[in-house]
């Protein structure tokens, strides 16, 4: 036991750790201080969890706002500007401001919590995978993005391909003195197990009794962390990992929100830094917002908070990020992901959403309101059969790549055949289309949409970019089976218990 204290103690001083614990801590302080006064009260579970991702969040869109708009790159000017941010926010939400909501035995026990798992997370117990591109994209390019201060031709592909959020979130180790960020991934991925738990049981404690909800939360999370694509890809210092878990945390907050009799302007704010920092994680994540926000609208959200907090703001930073890599200033490379064209689409597809939900949204006849979310996926599978009748060679190759790595163990374990599995178990009559089933499905075909629109085709392979995109949907598509099998279970103890 001395041994490994001296080692662990050993590693933390001499591989500079100590650096990346305080500035983890220093986010998680954030975090807390920025749903403290949002929130105006005690804080709840779920305010503590959201805390360290929204936080990261922060650190990325003001990044993000800085390259894009042109104003110099450094460790001041993201500390100010997020700074600027929380001021603005105290402004707005003066009048709830509560010092009581921060500083209590709550948030105590929570930064003590947040000490021990961080060092957990820096420490190296947990153990981490990198590739070749989690060096090239997310530690070369965001030491490139400290060296230049800003974005310039030389950067070139980086600028086109890479996920411009996270490579600003890599960024840390190089201001604030620390080698890579796993730690932080680490401490993510800790975090979301805290998520998923606390998700599946409130769900499950509105309808099933005390006990069986924490049987079928404890199963859910043995679920989630023995799911090969889910471990696999938490693991890896990718972006997709970082997408994974935003995703299913901006799907379940929505939902929760939404049950609310009035909307409160506070989980307003908490969405719209959720889907604004999903957006800019991958260079299609702002399509992927995009289709997100549309199956958000089959909750109870008004139209014009749908514009103004998801909407606006995923708009405006990608209209300025896409104006400076293509108009300010020149490019070089011939091979790109995100081109002119397809910039041009991206941001009439967000300004045509924007246009239904102001002007289309809950005016159209009752029947197609209440069959909102079947006519989403409608419109989905029809941009699919386009494309197939355009391109059908290319097209059946990047679905074939999709189902076989889906079904050849590419990264995917038995986590297909154990879903459908569960499936047939449950009860057909409590079976019934909701909200998460159609945000899956959505994902899925926008996913095989992408899938297409890189240029290149997709091949057999747990790395392949198709392959990681579409398990990005492990956590929801199990948070969708777990909403099943707690209303099989409620079906079934009212008709064989009464």
């Amino acid at each position: 036991m001395q041994q490994f204290i001296d080692s662990y103690i050993a590693t933390l001083s001499g591989q500079f750790f100590i650096n990346q614990v305080i500035t983890i801590l220093l986010l998680v302080i954030y975090g807390v201080v920025f749903v403290g006064i949002i929130r105006g009260k005690s804080l709840s579970i779920a305010d503590y969890i959201l805390a360290y991702p929204l936080s990261l969040l922060a650190y990325s869109i003001s990044g993000y706002f800085l390259l894009s708009v042109g104003i110099k790159f450094n460790k001041y000017s993201v500390i100010i500007t997020m700074a600027l941010f929380l001021i603005i926010t105290a402004v707005f939400f003066r009048k709830r401001i509560n010092i009581k909501s921060l500083i209590n035995k709550n948030t105590l026990i929570y930064i003590a919590l947040a000490v021990i798992l961080t060092l957990v997370s820096v420490s190296g117990i947990v153990p981490v995978s990198a590739t070749n591109d989690s060096m090239y994209f997310f530690s070369e390019y965001p030491r490139a993005l400290v060296h230049y201060e800003k974005i310039c031709s030389i950067l070139d592909n980086f600028l086109t391909d890479a996920s411009q959020g996270i490579a600003i979130i890599a960024t840390l180790p190089f201001f604030y003195g620390f080698d890579e960020i796993f730690g932080v991934q680490t401490l993510l991925n800790i975090n979301f197990l805290a998520f998923f738990a606390y998700a599946v049981q409130s769900y499950a404690s509105t309808r099933l009794d005390k006990k069986n909800t924490y049987v079928i939360t404890f199963v859910s999370i043995v679920m989630l962390v023995t799911s090969m694509p889910f471990v696999l890809m938490s693991r890896w210092f990718m972006a997709n990992a970082f997408f994974m878990e935003y995703m299913a945390v901006i799907l379940y907050f929505a939902y929760e929100f939404s049950l609310k009799e009035e909307t409160d302007r506070a989980d307003l704010l908490v969405l719209a830094v959720l889907i604004t920092g999903l957006s800019i994680m991958r260079m299609e994540g702002a399509l992927n917002a995009g289709v997100l926000i549309l199956s958000i609208m089959m909750l109870k959200f008004k139209s014009k908070d749908i514009a103004l907090y998801f909407l606006s703001p995923v708009l405006i930073l990608q209209s300025l990020y896409l104006y400076r890599i293509f108009i300010k200033i020149t490019l070089h490379t011939k091979i790109q992901f995100m081109t002119k064209e397809k910039a041009v689409v991206l941001i009439a597809f967000l300004i045509i959403i924007m246009l239904y939900a102001l002007l289309i949204r809950n005016r159209l006849p009752e029947k197609l309101e209440k069959n909102y979310g079947y006519l989403l996926v409608l419109s989905l599978i029809s941009v699919n059969l386009v494309i197939l009748v355009y391109d059908r060679s290319g097209y059946i190759i990047n679905l074939k790549a999709f189902i076989f790595n889906m079904l050849k163990n590419s990264g995917w374990g038995l986590f297909v055949p154990f879903v459908i599995g569960v499936f047939i178990l449950i009860p057909k009559k409590s079976i019934k289309i909701n909200y998460f089933d159609i945000s899956v499905v959505c994902y899925i075909l926008i996913t095989i949409i992408a899938g297409w629109a890189r240029g290149d085709n997709l091949y057999e392979s747990f790395g392949d970019s198709g392959n990681r995109i579409m398990i990005q949907a492990v956590p929801v598509i199990l948070f969708a089976l777990i909403v099943k099998v707690t209303e099989g279970l409620k079906y079934w103890k009212e008709e064989n218990l009464g």
